[in-house]
């Protein structure tokens, strides 16, 4: 009879997102299942105490949270029923298939699963490992030998959004306006600020900065996006530079990125710049972020490393990938560009050093706010994907040291050894990338790294539930429902 109420609540959830007649009474339906749900979910803890009981109330979890979207209903019908369908899909699937394995008894024997899930995770590690090495050294900065006089250079425009920005946006104008390239262009666009913001851009307008004033953003268009198109139908460059305000470039950078996007005949360039100030806490909440760009072949997947903080574009390839029409809704734009030109080798990724001086000066408070703003859309909206890659998280990269920590207390084998040497290499990762973008706290890097597993899971999921059931500000703004109410395709260039 239990069980039989499981398949019941499988069926019910399936036949909701299938049907359309039954889609109309949805909340009532949802609460059904919500209950039938809710009452495996606590089966599970109480009695099944084993591997497989773990795993069936962790998916029970997320089909909770999938279904209480439906009694939410931030969305509009369709969209929801898109959503929460896909999800319903494949959750209930992951759900019958541990049911079957669950109650087919097989025997296995558990020395030889750990043996696998430790051989797995060695792999993991070593791949881990080489990956990064192979990206660290492919991204490094090198001085082009090739010199373009004055002449030849083209001109370039500085684009930066601004708003609410007091404390950080004299600096960064003062680290461009003291740029040596000989033909610049700096537009910075108040975006609605509500403090000093638009004095401090025209105090700056005797050294070269030009004020554009910012319009409320259009319910199509996330407030950024619509800044950053603007800011491209204002520009008079060649080469747009986008920057955020948190950066700071050196005297001679934006001549270095020019040369060296000319040198590798590239349409568009992002640069990771080194991290500066923050403190230790820094090395907690943002080093994974840098793992998903350095640490895995992304070009395999044709989706190349790209971050926000400083990317340049030439202007007619921006036009031609359809401005930032194309992702008026995109948390991450850069990353639609970045994707449609490395299709045909126009895009290159490279990382800051002393000899490439662009730094970032984000604090702790405003790197929260990223993680909980970039987190849960790079993972396409997807409560499964959070799953999956939780899972991913805690087997491959967090359970390697709790298997070593267990080996202190009943004495160390062949798999704790093993445990060992993974643990061994994916610090090695993990120095390798933090010492290349956080220098200052990389002698944190041998000590952190589970606790950094452990903030990553912990954002992951927070960033889920801001979006699907509070809110998700950025710069004052609720951007949750033009996120959450993007279209499922991005719309042809024009």
């Amino acid at each position: 009879m239990v069980y039989a109420l499981f398949l019941i609540g499988a069926l019910l959830e399936l036949l909701l997102v299938s049907s359309v007649g039954l889609w109309k009474y949805r909340q009532f339906v949802a609460a059904i299942v919500v209950a039938l749900v809710g009452f495996w979910a606590g089966y599970f803890a109480v009695t099944i105490w084993n591997i497989f009981g773990v795993l069936m109330f962790t998916i029970s979890f997320y089909r909770l949270f999938s279904l209480l979207r439906i009694a939410k209903n931030r969305m509009k019908s369709v969209r929801l029923l898109m959503t929460v369908r896909r999800t319903s899909f494949v959750l209930v699937l992951i759900h019958l298939v541990l049911y079957v394995l669950y109650t087919a008894d097989l025997s296995l024997d558990r020395y030889e699963l750990m043996i696998l899930l430790v051989v797995l995770q060695l792999l993991s590690s070593i791949a881990l490992l080489g990956i990064t090495a192979r990206n660290v050294f492919k991204t490094k900065y090198h001085p082009s030998k090739h010199y373009f006089s004055d002449k030849e250079l083209p001109t370039v425009t500085v684009a930066i959004p601004a708003r609410n920005e007091t404390a950080e946006l004299a600096s960064c104008l003062e680290s461009i306006l003291s740029s040596s390239y000989p033909k610049l262009e700096v537009l910075v666009l108040d975006d609605c600020s509500l403090d000093r913001t638009p004095d401090i851009i025209r105090d700056f307008a005797q050294d070269g900065a030009r004020f554009i004033e910012g319009h409320p953003p259009k319910s199509h268009w996330l407030a950024k996006n619509q800044a950053y198109q603007q800011l491209f139908e204002a520009s008079s460059g060649e080469l747009i530079l986008f920057c955020g305000v948190d950066v700071r470039l050196g005297p001679d950078t934006i001549r270095a990125l020019v040369t060296a996007q000319l040198s590798k005949k590239r349409d568009m360039m992002s640069v990771m710049p080194l991290r500066v100030g923050g403190g230790v806490r820094t090395a907690f909440i943002q080093p994974l972020r840098y793992w998903w760009e350095m640490a895995l072949p992304r070009r395999f997947f044709n989706r190349p490393p790209v971050l926000s903080s400083c990317w340049m574009i030439k202007k007619t390839a921006l036009k031609k990938l359809g401005g930032f029409s194309a992702v008026s809704k995109s948390i991450l734009p850069e990353a639609y560009f970045a994707r449609e030109l490395i299709k045909t080798d126009g895009y290159a990724f490279i990382r800051a050093d002393e000899h490439l001086d662009v730094r970032t000066v984000k604090g702790v408070e405003a790197q929260l706010s990223t993680a909980h703003r970039i987190r849960y859309p790079q993972l396409r909206k997807r409560p499964e994907n959070t799953l999956i890659l939780s899972m991913g998280l805690a087997v491959i990269l967090l359970m390697p040291f709790l298997f070593v920590i267990e080996a202190f207390w009943h004495g160390f084998d062949l798999i704790s050894w093993m445990a060992a040497l993974t643990c061994v290499l994916l610090i090695m990762t993990h120095y390798m990338i933090l010492s290349t973008t956080n220098p200052a706290n990389s002698m944190i890097s041998l000590f952190n790294f589970p606790a950094v597993i452990i903030t990553e899971i912990i954002l992951l999921h927070l960033s889920m539930y801001r979006y699907e059931f509070s809110i998700v500000e950025w710069k004052g703004r609720n951007i949750c429902i033009p996120v959450m109410q993007t279209i499922p395709h991005l719309p042809m260039a024009k």
